[in-house]
């Protein structure tokens, strides 16, 4: 197992520690030796073999830790002696850090607003994103926050999707219908706009050339 390659992990560099944690665990657990770094398998006693194989494990999650750090971060880490040191400490130093980010996070998506010049895919991917962002294991923005946050901040022109979604069943209100349902009516509004506008330029023409 301590032969598998797992250098696709992005060496973390003091940003998104719980996006980096995600991948560095899975990267312990392909190498077999999560249960170590994490404390589940403590140092055996009185077993020179097991003894041995443990801390053989022990340095090959640690050699995993270290090597998906930049080595700038890695200077937080060279005091400790084991895998499971490792991993207390970088938790203990970031978990407040993404604490507070996300708190940020939270507050900037509910002032989410829809710029003039999105799209409505842009707009609906845009929250997605933050609430991606936030999620955490035991914490996230459910799908009902993001669709809600959606229909309460959209511009007057599209109020005829809140008035659709509320015909819609309970069991399809998700985020895949709702952008297929948003979708549907910019294209609409477009094609309307498109046809008002046509509409002006043929009007002005014509009274031109009667001048």
């Amino acid at each position: 197992m301590a032969g598998i390659d797992v250098s696709a992990i992005n060496q973390f560099n003091g940003q998104n520690y719980c996006q980096w944690k995600f991948q560095r665990n899975f990267a312990l657990k392909a190498k077999g030796v999560f249960t170590i770094a994490n404390g589940t398998k403590t140092k055996p006693d009185n077993d020179e073999s097991k003894i041995e194989k443990w801390e053989k494990d022990d340095a090959i999650a640690m050699l995993t830790i270290s090597s998906a750090m930049e080595l700038s971060q890695v200077t937080l880490i060279e005091s400790c002696t084991s895998s499971k040191e490792m991993i207390e400490k970088l938790d203990s130093i970031f978990k407040l850090k993404s604490d507070f980010n996300k708190m940020l996070l939270l507050d900037k998506f509910h002032q989410l607003k829809m710029e003039c010049n999105e799209t409505m895919v842009q707009y609906i991917s845009k929250l997605e994103n933050f609430a991606h962002q936030v999620k955490d294991p035991g914490e996230s923005i459910s799908d009902v926050i993001v669709i809600t946050n959606i229909l309460g901040t959209l511009p007057p022109k599209y109020r005829n999707i809140r008035q659709a979604w509320l015909s819609v069943d309970d069991s399809e209100q998700n985020l895949s219908n709702l952008t297929a349902l948003s979708i549907d009516e910019e294209t609409s509004l477009t094609q309307s706009e498109q046809t008002v506008s046509a509409f002006f330029v043929s009007k002005c023409e014509q009274e031109q050339k009667g001048r």
